[in-house]
């Protein structure tokens, strides 16, 4: 697994953890989970988190710096 950057992208859209579950529909808890690496994440989450911080995936699971 790559290293997930949903925390760092977070923070610089000026973004709480509760905020990002709101905008995505996913659970606050499960983003703190996912944020941490105690959770795996699906496609479908990684694409309304990408779509919420308007970060490309390949960028949220540092495949891309762009």
């Amino acid at each position: 697994m790559h290293d997930l950057r949903i925390r760092e992208f977070r923070k610089k859209a000026g973004m709480s953890q509760r905020q990002l579950a709101e905008a995505t529909g996913i659970e606050q808890s499960c983003v703190s989970r996912i944020e941490r690496g105690l959770q795996g994440v699906t496609l479908a989450q990684l694409a309304k988190i990408s779509e919420a911080l308007q970060v490309s995936i390949p960028r949220l699971i540092g495949l891309s710096k762009r």
